[in-house]
């Protein structure tokens, strides 16, 4: 995950694969970890796939472990705010859901988009980490002339990208 925090400010990412038997707390100590990060470090935002049926746990457990400051924005409460006296630590972060009740693209891309504004965590499901990475953007914007004429086709940029590679 992070060696240090002189190899976090020269790295563009990081990422890791956490997986193992039910039980041991792997939820509870990514977390933690989660938070440490944001408190000690100029991070903004973490993606966190996990299986989709446990998903919502994800979600109940933030709000169990790091609850939202009631009334409050994340992106404005400052670390003393974030500690009441009954020693809680609130959470001074988002955390979106990016789960199956968004059935269109647009609906994704709005969640991912306040998702990269305001920072955070951003929760999803392999299937649809999956779907958004593999899925081939076309445009009709950009036009090429064959042999007919100059009628507009569609592009397939992933495959663009492939013959440039290949052609370098």
């Amino acid at each position: 995950m992070v060696e240090s925090l002189q190899r976090f400010k020269s790295s563009s990412g990081f990422g890791c694969i956490l997986a193992h038997s039910m039980g041991l707390g792997k939820t509870l100590q990514v977390i933690s970890f989660i938070d440490v990060i944001f408190r000690n470090t100029t991070a903004k935002s973490i993606l966190c796939i996990v299986p989709i049926n446990t998903i919502q746990n994800w979600m109940a457990e933030f709000d169990m472990w790091l609850p939202m400051k009631k009334n409050t924005d994340p992106s404005t409460s400052s670390q003393e705010e974030c500690q009441n006296t009954e020693e809680i630590y609130h959470r001074t972060f988002n955390v979106f859901l990016l789960n199956d009740s968004y059935k269109t693209t647009v609906g994704r891309a709005k969640v991912i988009a306040d998702w990269h504004d305001k920072g955070g965590v951003l929760l999803m499901g392999y299937e649809m980490y999956r779907l958004l990475t593999l899925r081939k953007f076309t445009l009709s914007r950009r036009k090429k002339k064959n042999k007919a004429g100059s009628k507009e086709i569609v592009i397939d940029l992933e495959e663009e990208d492939k013959k440039n590679e290949m052609a370098a």
